[in-house]
């Protein structure tokens, strides 16, 4: 982020925490639109990376399932763009699993750890479908996987380009297993 980015975002820029994580999104100006990865998220704004995404001023509506909330861009770079939110959100709500926050810090510490080729044990396997029932861990590991494969998926602007709304309806399935999960 460059010095005048920095200064144009003042110094409330980075008073509330940033929750990082991957969620599929699509932005709205004047009529068109365009999908994006939610890469972090604070009550007040947002980063989301796309392959194509309004210049710094334009008024947007980010979206992601039922959620929206307007704002502004306020920083774009090749592929990134930060948004400054008109109303708070609640950072929960926008979560690939909902509002089960404290399952966030284990996804999130699989996903670190499938990046950086940690243990097999800490990395999404498959789910135990022997029984007649899944259980919450099975449900989780599916989710996981799901979520694994969209971040893969969307680091390819081809894909994203011709399957967008795909993986919008992957990111909702594994959003929903979580839930799931998370009430058993």
């Amino acid at each position: 982020m460059t010095a005048q980015i920095a200064s144009e975002l003042g110094s409330t820029a980075r008073r509330e925490p940033r929750t990082n994580l991957f969620a599929m999104g699509t932005i709205y100006v004047d009529g068109a639109s365009a999908p994006v990865r939610i890469r972090n998220l604070s009550p007040t704004g947002a980063r989301v990376e796309g392959a194509v995404l309004p210049r710094v001023g334009r008024r947007v509506r980010l979206c992601r399932g039922s959620l929206e909330v307007s704002g502004e861009i306020v920083w774009c770079t090749e592929g990134a763009a930060g948004l400054r939110f008109e109303s708070a959100v609640v950072v929960a709500d926008w979560l690939p699993q909902g509002r089960a926050i404290a399952s966030q810090q284990k996804i999130d510490e699989v996903f670190h750890q499938a990046r950086v080729g940690g243990s097999a044990t800490a990395s999404p396997g498959p789910a135990d479908c022997s029984g007649s029932k899944l259980g919450a861990l099975d449900l989780m590991r599916i989710k996981e996987a799901m979520e694994s494969l969209a971040v893969q998926l969307a680091s390819d602007p081809g894909v994203i380009e011709r399957y967008a709304s795909k993986l919008q309806v992957l990111d909702i399935a594994a959003q929903a297993l979580g839930k799931i999960a998370t009430e058993r």
